[in-house]
C-alpha cells in the first residue's frame, strides 16, 4: 500500500464537491507525517510528476479532486473536478502558465 492510498480512498467515498482538511487531519488519515515540503505551496501542485515524487498529487487527482491550499493558513481544500482528472490537470496547467 502506498503512503497516500488512504487519502485517495477517503476522497473517492465523498459526495461533497469540496472537502477541507487541516494538515493534522491529513496526517491522521495517513497515519504518517506529511513531509516538511508540504508546508510549501509548490508541494500541492495539481500535476503528478512521475514516480514517487508525485504520489501525493496522484492521490487526490485519481480521486477526481484538485488541491487548493494556502500554506500560511489551513485548511487544504480538495475540490471535485467536473471532468476527467487528466483534463482538469491540463486545464490547471494552462491557467497557471497565463
Amino acid at each position: 500500500m502506498a503512503k497516500y492510498d488512504p487519502l485517495t480512498r477517503y476522497l473517492r467515498r465523498q459526495a461533497k464537491t469540496e472537502v477541507a482538511f487541516t494538515f493534522h487531519e491529513i496526517e491522521t488519515l495517513l497515519n504518517a507525517l506529511l513531509p516538511k515540503r508540504a508546508r510549501q505551496a509548490e508541494w500541492w501542485t495539481n500535476q503528478a510528476p512521475a514516480g514517487a515524487e508525485g504520489q501525493h498529487a496522484a492521490a487526490w487527482l485519481s480521486a477526481g479532486y484538485h488541491a487548493i491550499v494556502s500554506v500560511a493558513r489551513e485548511p487544504v481544500v480538495s475540490r471535485k473536478t467536473t471532468r476527467a482528472p487528466e483534463a482538469a490537470t491540463a486545464e490547471l496547467a494552462d491557467a497557471a502558465s497565463r
